[in-house]
């Protein structure tokens, strides 16, 4: 009996959390059956065909608690026959920090994980846009095959380094 009135005493609150910032969404500028074209120096193409992609819509909940609005966006790409790669990114978002995520799938048991991690700001504000960087260079120290990887908001990947065809793939804008 007590806890029922407490509960409608204090009662619950209504939490609106908004949708995933579109400054954040400007890293992976995918849409499904968006096709990513990659060309090497040797002018042999890779082509890899984004068959998913996602962003959380704007939500409510009713709950006592302090708890933080979260959002998410991302893509995922169809395996390339021709090269055996495939690429899934995904973006989290919180009210004090994001973090990109970039899997290369390099063989059925196997991937390449690069992450670029901010926090401290908050990506649901506008004004934190022209805080965030432009380019993202993502390296790894140990890696199956696929390292030194660029993105640039707008364009979202633009190059990376394959060990396994030794060469780097750059967009073909």
């Amino acid at each position: 009996m007590i806890f029922i009135l407490l509960i409608s005493l204090m009662g619950c609150k209504e939490t609106h959390c908004p949708a995933f910032p579109q400054c954040l969404v400007e890293y992976f500028p995918y849409t499904n059956s968006d096709v990513l074209r990659f060309k090497n120096i040797d002018d042999e193409i890779l082509i890899l065909n984004v068959n998913k992609d996602w962003t959380s819509d704007s939500y409510s909940f009713a709950w006592n608690c302090k708890c933080s609005c979260g959002a998410g966006a991302g893509f995922e790409t169809d395996l390339s026959p021709s090269y055996d790669l495939r690429v899934t990114g995904n973006i989290d978002a919180d009210e004090n920090s994001f973090e990109l995520i970039c899997y290369f799938d390099v063989s059925k048991t196997r991937n390449d994980v690069f992450s670029y991690y901010k926090e401290g700001l908050n990506p649901f504000n506008q004004e934190v846009e022209s805080s965030l960087p432009d380019t993202i260079d993502l390296n790894l120290q140990k890696f199956s095959r696929v390292n030194n990887v660029k993105i640039i908001k707008k364009k979202g990947i633009v190059e990376f380094w394959d060990k396994k065809q030794n060469c780097v793939w750059r967009l073909i804008e």
